[in-house]
């Protein structure tokens, strides 16, 4: 089973989108005042999308627990049974 995540990879390093070559020239939004600001965004940023990934990471694995839970065939072993190792 695979999940979509929401964001990149290069996203999830970097906090912020890949830009190639063809992209337009940075818009407004993109400037900040100083490089102060600049880093607390970036963190910020960098923290909600890695705690997005452990979120999506733990859906997954319930998900797929339960998917594989349903397959299972229980075992039930009465007290009286006795096992003997094989030498």
């Amino acid at each position: 089973m695979s999940t979509r995540l929401p964001n990149t990879p290069y996203e999830l390093v970097f906090g912020k989108i890949a830009r190639i070559p063809s992209n337009e020239l940075l818009g407004p939004e993109d400037k900040l005042a100083n490089y102060n600001d600049y880093l607390i965004n970036l963190v910020t940023q960098l923290h909600v999308m890695q705690k997005n990934a452990r979120e999506n990471v733990v859906e997954a694995k319930i998900k797929s627990k339960k998917h594989y839970d349903k397959k299972i065939n229980p075992q039930t072993v009465k007290p009286s049974c006795i096992f003997i190792k094989g030498t």
